[in-house]
């Protein structure tokens, strides 16, 4: 129960960030699936919620408080598509 409205709280926050339905409701199934399934300690999981990306680029990118801005986040990706008006 708590990851369903977990998702549906994100759906919404997304969406106020300007993300439009279609894109605000995959992503935040991504990033609930994606807290579920990663294998890292919650605390980790969170952090990286918090800044937007999933938990799985905790390891993959070695992100860090003093260089996860470095990289682009998942929910800043997901705010660009459809860059220049394809897709």
């Amino acid at each position: 129960m708590f990851y369903k409205v977990l998702e549906k709280y994100l759906t919404k926050k997304y969406k106020k960030d300007g993300m439009d339905t279609k894109r605000s409701i995959a992503l935040a199934h991504t990033m609930v699936t994606d807290l579920k399934d990663c294998d890292i300690p919650f605390a980790q999981k969170l952090w990286c919620l918090k800044r937007g990306f999933r938990s799985t680029r905790y390891q993959q990118y070695g992100l860090t408080e003093k260089n996860y801005m470095d990289y682009l986040s998942d929910k800043q990706y997901y705010q660009l598509h459809p860059l220049n008006s394809f897709g």
